[in-house]
């Protein structure tokens, strides 16, 4: 206990001020969510049902623009579009955590060109131009977790403001215009909790990832927004799974789907939510190296305890 209370001071960001406003490009922002989806994979040699749920996206938006982004793809996007500032924040986040990175993507490429991004695992069951109109800027939804719908129980965290009833705001699709103002205090929030990580305080592994780069900072932003300035962030809300047609998962209808144990997580081997290691690199490579190790240390006993309980 006394190591950890003495590394999670060590840790503690020191403070100091970072212009993130000038850090963030600026792009024009218009109404109307474009024609673009966007989905990204470590590489784009993807599983047999991956790609056949690709080419049914597409097949059911022939009017619209896919692009899939690999890891490289994301390299030279950020680097590109972005700069070398922002570059770094990227970086910064550890390569283990797959879903952290792919959070700051979307963020990212959908804040530049606008459309609607969906997860790897995700897919529609309507053409896009159904679901959304041409005065749209940015779609926000929250689960269809009430008693008795499909996602019952889905989206509650225990450090989500108590007045969000349905819980988190989905964030595993995004539609929104390029430039909403929105989408840019979301980003500049996400390189702020960036900046003030400490492994000690704010997790690792699921906890680490939906409070720094996921659905509870996302949804936290949007909130603090809305309640300051609804006027200056348009959004609409709908039920995009009922009405929209949107699938969370490809796979949740799989036997032993369940949302302690998602299928995808085995299918695509990339599950983080047990990860133990920093989510963010510390600049000082010698305290980087202590955090993993403790934290690798950490994760092992608390997995040893897990099992003798369960036994």
């Amino acid at each position: 206990m006394f190591i950890t209370t003495l590394l999670a001071r060590i840790n503690h960001p020191r403070p100091g001020s970072v212009d993130y406003e000038s850090m963030l490009p600026k792009v024009e922002w218009k109404r109307g969510i474009p024609n673009h989806i966007f989905q990204t994979d470590r590489s784009k040699d993807t599983k047999k049902i991956i790609s056949a749920n690709i080419q049914r996206i597409q097949q059911l938006n022939p009017g619209w623009t896919y692009a899939l982004y690999d890891n490289e793809d994301i390299d030279r996007f950020i680097l590109k579009e972005y700069g070398e500032q922002v570059y770094a924040y990227y970086k910064r986040i550890d390569s283990s955590y797959g879903a952290a990175k792919a959070d700051f993507f979307r963020y990212l490429v959908i804040y530049r060109f606008g459309g609607v991004y969906l997860d790897i695992k995700s897919s529609v069951d309507k053409p896009l131009s159904e679901v959304f109109s041409k005065d749209d800027t940015y779609v926000l939804s929250f689960w269809d977790n009430l008693p008795g719908q499909k996602h019952e129980g889905f989206g509650h965290y225990p450090f989500l403001p108590e007045e969000l009833e349905r819980g988190e705001i989905l964030q595993w699709y995004l539609a929104a215009s390029a430039g909403h103002p929105l989408l840019r205090r979301i980003i500049i929030t996400m390189l702020e909790k960036i900046d003030r990580y400490n492994p000690y305080i704010d997790g690792v592994g699921w906890v680490g990832t939906v409070a720094t780069t996921g659905p509870v900072m996302y949804t936290w932003a949007i909130m603090e927004a809305l309640k300051e300035a609804p006027s200056e962030y348009p959004v609409r809300w709908m039920d995009i799974v009922g009405e929209g047609g949107f699938r969370y998962s490809i796979f949740e209808d799989e036997p032993g789907a369940g949302r302690n144990e998602p299928v995808h997580v085995k299918v695509l081997s990339s599950d983080y939510r047990k990860l133990s290691v920093p989510l963010v690199r510390n600049r000082f490579r010698i305290l980087q190296f202590i955090n993993k190790k403790y934290l690798t240390l950490l994760g092992r006993r608390r997995a040893q305890k897990t099992e003798r309980n369960d036994t």
